[in-house]
């Protein structure tokens, strides 16, 4: 029941961590190393864990944090493969309704918000991505999404679940991209349209015969790309969709079975799915509305947030994805747009209020708004507007400074515009 923070990067190491905390029936709670200073000491105080493992190129930003962090905890550096003690203690039969896992997801509150899940629900979300896409032991996986997000620990779990071999490269590197598929004859792979975007642009067209499919998932993928990987690179590319709180929802059916391009696909098994009006009343296929989810992958609720958890669920336990959608005659599942004030970059929600809170604590800021705008190779971007204070002076270079500072630069806006009001 101990909570374990990981914050090791793509690694061997955060893997095994993973795998050994779920199998001492600890609870892990995956944390991005890139995030800044303030959302780290966040996660640190939030989560209860008092145990910090972290890689040695991660361990000058993650002390900072430790820092300002008003609770002790103790910091374990752990090399490319871990060292720890043996012990003969193996682990008790694990409760189905047991604490099995944290994940920290950006929601419209403006702090991180922990998503935790039970041991049967994290097995259900782990089935259902095996079954969607037929894995078997013969499966290698190529991981170059961010292991510490829910749409990666899914992949990697199934894949062990069942037999596979994963291949984790420390990063997603566009001009090495396809000498990995090839080296370690890779079968399917998991992208996110930013990732499709610079392969359009950089990866050649050799063919990659070992692939069966890639898989696409995170935020929209526009049609004319989606056509282009599969023109280029002749490879099926399967549109999908999940949540941190929900699990995976849709799936894209596998070759040789009919997928519609703009649609992440259907409800994967188990997983029932409502569109209704602003009244929770159910439409009709065709209709658009609020997308509700109910199944054995839902979260147990967000951590010491039983505020945030009756507001996401529904008294009968449906989930508010936040997302506008329809379903058509066929069954497929349609996004039209999204209720929740985020910008999903590069695959990532980032929630605009964090990014306002930030700009509206300077000293010499009025006030503040973020926007989302498209980018080629992200998806979406930040821009972000301030009004100064009378009399006060401060340069954009100033603000984006103390944004990275505070944010990371990730969530830092690509630009920063005075106005009038």
């Amino acid at each position: 029941g101990d909570k374990v923070i990981v914050a090791a990067g793509n690694s061997i190491t955060a893997l095994e961590l993973l795998a050994g905390a779920l199998y001492g029936q600890y609870v892990p709670v995956p944390c991005n190393p890139d995030l800044g200073p303030e959302q780290l000491a966040f996660v640190f105080e939030h989560c209860d864990g008092e145990h910090l493992f972290a890689t040695h190129e991660n361990t000058p930003a993650l002390s900072r944090a430790l820092s300002e962090c008003p609770r002790s905890i103790e910091l374990i550096e752990v090399g490319h493969r871990l060292q720890l003690p043996r012990s003969d203690v193996r682990p008790t039969p694990e409760s189905a309704d047991g604490d099995a896992l944290i994940i920290y997801t950006s929601g419209t509150t403006g702090m991180p918000k922990g998503v935790l899940h039970s041991s049967s629900g994290l097995r259900a979300a782990i089935e259902n991505t095996a079954v969607s896409y037929r894995l078997s032991a013969e499966d290698r996986f190529l991981c170059v999404l961010p292991v510490h997000h829910g749409n990666s620990i899914h992949k990697v779990l199934a894949t062990w679940f069942t037999g596979g071999t994963v291949v984790l490269p420390p990063r997603f590197e566009v001009r090495r991209f396809w000498q990995w598929v090839d080296r370690h004859r890779c079968t399917w792979l998991a992208l996110v349209p930013s990732i499709i975007s610079q392969l359009l642009k950089f990866g050649d067209a050799t063919p990659h015969a070992s692939i069966r499919f890639a898989r696409c998932s995170s935020a929209p993928l526009p049609a004319s790309w989606h056509r282009q990987f599969e023109g280029k690179f002749k490879i099926p590319l399967l549109e999908g969709m999940g949540t941190t709180e929900a699990g995976p929802l849709f799936s894209s059916p596998l070759p040789p079975k009919p997928r519609k391009i703009g649609s992440p696909g259907k409800s994967v098994v188990r997983q029932a799915v409502r569109i209704v009006d602003p009244n929770d009343k159910p439409l009709r296929d065709g209709e658009i509305g609020s997308i509700l989810v109910r199944g054995p992958s839902g979260m147990k609720g967000y951590y010491k947030d039983p505020c945030a958890t009756a507001a996401a669920l529904t008294p009968d336990g449906w989930f508010r994805t936040g997302d506008l959608g329809y379903r058509d005659s066929e069954g497929f599942f349609f996004i039209t747009g999204r209720a929740k004030e985020i910008v999903i970059k590069a695959g990532v929600n980032i929630a605009l209020r964090e990014i306002d809170q930030v700009l509206q604590s300077h000293s010499q800021v009025d006030d503040a708004a973020s926007v989302g705008i498209e980018d080629d190779y992200l998806g979406e971007d930040i821009v972000a507007y301030v009004v100064i204070r009378p009399g006060g002076i401060v340069s954009e270079s100033e603000l984006l400074d103390f944004c990275a500072d505070r944010l990371g630069p990730f969530k830092t806006p690509r630009q920063i515009l005075q106005v009038a009001e």
